[in-house]
């Protein structure tokens, strides 16, 4: 008779941690903006994309701080949340027909 062995963990096995962008301990504001800044500038695939990182830019490496922008003359405060606004969403999607 074969014995099925159990194998018990004493403690929970680590997550891997999404990059973060609280202050990393000793790290200075000089490091801590740098490190932001080039998380967003790496991020910058896409036009949606890079509008946030100059927007990140603008308002000196506080990505809170986008939402809460008054620069309404500026030509990128409509897309400063990564969205078109110029762009509907459609609630009645119709169906693609795959013809055979």
């Amino acid at each position: 008779m074969e014995s099925k062995r159990r194998i018990t963990v004493s403690k929970p096995l680590p997550v891997p941690e999404a990059p973060t962008f609280h202050k990393v301990e000793g790290e200075t504001e000089d490091q801590k903006s740098k490190r932001i800044e080039s998380k967003y500038i790496a991020r910058a695939v896409t036009p949606l994309r890079a509008i946030r990182a100059m927007c990140v830019q603008c308002t000196g490496i506080q990505p809170r701080r986008i939402a809460e922008c008054t620069a309404t003359g500026c030509a990128l405060h409509p897309f400063r949340m990564e969205t078109n606004p110029f762009h509907s969403k459609s609630k009645k999607r119709i169906p693609k027909v795959r013809v055979k």
